[in-house]
């Protein structure tokens, strides 16, 4: 027969169990997500699952010409301005210092080819318009050399 406290013990490792399976499940892939969903993470993404969430991103803009590409990055940029605004200076460059590691480590384990589809040269100064580029929309692109 279960006393009341063996069943509370129950509930709350099935409690416990369903929070940590939940989390797991979070941490893992950006997938499933939608955009607007991933719009909306911007600035929240734990800095060791940043790695993952910009190569999703990249992934994503990707399929789209370059219209709704800079509208996707201009709300995903202003998600996370919107998202990290109360942040100290101090908390922020923690925040950066801690994602620069994060793809630093990622990258370290990839090979040439899979740097180069990730997306996450763009933090290694290039962009989607070639070395020391910008999305932004108010740097031109480097001209051809012929």
């Amino acid at each position: 027969m279960l006393t009341a406290n063996k069943m509370k013990l129950g509930v709350a490792a099935l409690v416990m169990a369903g929070l940590c399976n939940s989390l797991l499940a979070d941490s893992g892939s950006f997938e499933s997500k939608s955009d607007k969903e991933l719009i909306e993470m911007a600035g929240k993404v734990a800095p060791e699952q940043v790695p993952d969430y910009r190569m999703e991103l990249y992934k994503r803009s990707k399929h789209m010409d370059a219209k709704q590409r800079k509208k996707f990055f201009e709300k995903v940029m202003a998600s996370a301005d919107k998202n990290t605004a109360n942040m100290t200076m101090e908390d922020f460059d923690k925040r950066m210092e801690a994602i620069r590691a994060a793809i630093k480590t990622r990258v370290a384990k990839m090979t040439r080819a899979q740097f180069k589809e990730s997306g996450l040269f763009w933090g290694h100064g290039m962009g989607p318009l070639g070395l020391r580029s910008c999305h932004c929309g108010e740097h031109k692109p480097p001209k051809p050399s012929h």
